[in-house]
């Protein structure tokens, strides 16, 4: 059995609570605004969101929110389908797509149910640290995964107080939370990292209608 590998961004009480803002700007234009006004996204690189380019799109950025200064961190915001808003009618969310944003927290590998061949050098983590953001944990059990999943969920109950839903770790790794705002929902979940094929399991900050499948599911389809 491979010994396991953990990635973890420095998540804080700032970065979650600009996420939760997301909630009460649920409109394209007014989540793209947003996102600008963050430093997340420069005004040039608005109109090249990704929304609903796939299941799970991603969208990569390098800028300091803080400082507004350029640095080498590669943040990954992924995107679902657009809110609707008066200038953009987001589809019917059905098996393709559901409107959501999310902010990758953390990277474990290998994923869970997974004992990559010794012999097979692609089977192994090649994670490249070259962001300078990332920080990597080697040997790592699953109680030090249910770990940082726990200090960002105490983060979120910072803000938020207690879940409005649980669904505990099982032996798959998936495991969520859930608070409910409004019609909106601020999801904690852990599971597979689709955009690495399952490569790794993820935890991710999530940011979708409380309506909307996933708030109490990791993917719209099983």
């Amino acid at each position: 059995m491979s010994t396991m590998t953990m990635h973890t961004l420095p998540i804080d009480a700032d970065r979650v609570r600009r996420m939760v803002q997301l909630t009460s700007r649920w409109q394209r234009d007014a989540l793209e605004r947003t996102l600008v006004e963050y430093g997340w996204v420069t005004d040039t690189e608005v109109s090249l969101l990704p929304w609903c380019e796939s299941q799970c799109a991603p969208f990569y950025f390098g800028v300091d929110g803080d400082s507004g200064s350029p640095d080498s961190a590669r943040w990954r915001l992924d995107f679902g389908c657009p809110p609707e808003s008066h200038d953009h009618g987001a589809p019917e969310e059905d098996d393709h797509g559901t409107p959501f944003i999310q902010l990758l927290c953390a990277l474990k590998w290998p994923a869970f149910g997974q004992d990559p061949d010794p012999e097979d050098p692609d089977e192994f983590d090649d994670f490249d640290d070259n962001d300078g953001r990332w920080t990597t944990h080697s040997e790592i059990t699953r109680a030090d995964w249910d770990a940082e999943f726990d200090r960002l969920g105490a983060l979120l109950r910072g803000q938020l107080g207690t879940p409005a839903h649980t669904e505990t770790p099982d032996k798959s790794g998936y495991r969520l939370e859930r608070w409910q705002l409004d019609d909106m929902a601020v999801v904690l979940v852990s599971g597979d990292d689709i955009n690495s094929y399952s490569f790794y399991d993820a935890i991710f900050l999530r940011i979708c209608p409380a309506a909307a499948r996933m708030a109490s599911r990791y993917w719209p389809t099983d």
